[in-house]
């Protein structure tokens, strides 16, 4: 495939792979996490922690069992588009593959000009596309993405370190990589570095507004549980309308 390129020649990519690399998970239901954030003992409205982070789905915590770790399959002397999104709610991942520059060509959906980093961190809701060539001895490799989340901490199932994916090459055993975990060390992505290649503006134009409304933001108690407003009404009754 192509990678659309306005300004300057386009990135060839022969195998394309999309790679969801951040989702939290948590093993106490939605509810329950609600009515604890909103429960008066929390003044700090300390989120919840999860239980463990996840790439592609899979993902370990402490004293769990030891599942399998997600795998991503490449071909020696290939290259491939990588396209990184934190699905989570909450906390930030810093992403990078054991023995492999990448190349990011893209962030939120705008393409960039090519910027060579060996990791780089993705908070909530980011998307990244990154070029990875697979020109490294036939092996298993570490795909790495500790998580950074507030409170880490009183979550004791949470091992934010351990977040790991695998990079097989064609050819490899079915065995995770043999080489130590570790961190990802080499060059950061610095966010001021990156150069969009287009500027699609901001959606809707730029005019003025049609219409401005004032909203006074308050917060209260209701029924023992800490409530928002907007203009002195909940919240919640506004979502339920």
């Amino acid at each position: 495939m192509f990678f659309p390129d306005l300004k300057h020649p386009p990135v060839q990519l022969q195998t394309p792979k999309t790679l969801t690399a951040a989702a939290t998970m948590y093993h106490t239901p939605a509810p329950t996490l609600q009515a604890q954030f909103f429960d008066t003992s929390n003044t700090a409205l300390a989120a919840p922690v999860p239980d463990s982070g996840l790439i592609n789905g899979r993902g370990r915590y402490v004293g769990g069992p030891q599942v399998p770790r997600s795998v991503i399959n490449v071909q020696r002397g290939r290259r491939y588009r990588l396209r990184i999104i934190n699905t989570s709610a909450i906390g930030s991942y810093t992403f990078s593959i054991e023995n492999h520059r990448m190349t990011i060509i893209e962030a939120d959906g705008i393409p960039h000009e090519p910027l060579v980093v060996d990791s780089f961190q993705i908070y909530a809701g980011q998307r990244y596309s990154v070029v990875v060539e697979a020109n490294q001895p036939v092996a298993n490799y570490w795909i790495r993405s500790p998580m950074t989340v507030a409170n880490a901490a009183n979550n004791p199932n949470l091992d934010a370190t351990d977040v790991f994916a695998v990079l097989r090459y064609q050819g490899a055993p079915n065995a995770e990589p043999t080489t130590e975990q570790g961190t990802a060390i080499g060059t950061p992505l610095v966010e001021e570095n990156l150069h969009a290649l287009i500027n699609p503006g901001a959606p809707g134009g730029s005019n003025p507004a049609d219409v401005q409304v004032n909203l006074t933001i308050g917060r209260t108690t209701i029924d023992g549980s800490v409530a928002f407003t907007f203009n002195g009404v909940q919240v919640r009754k506004i979502l339920s309308r």
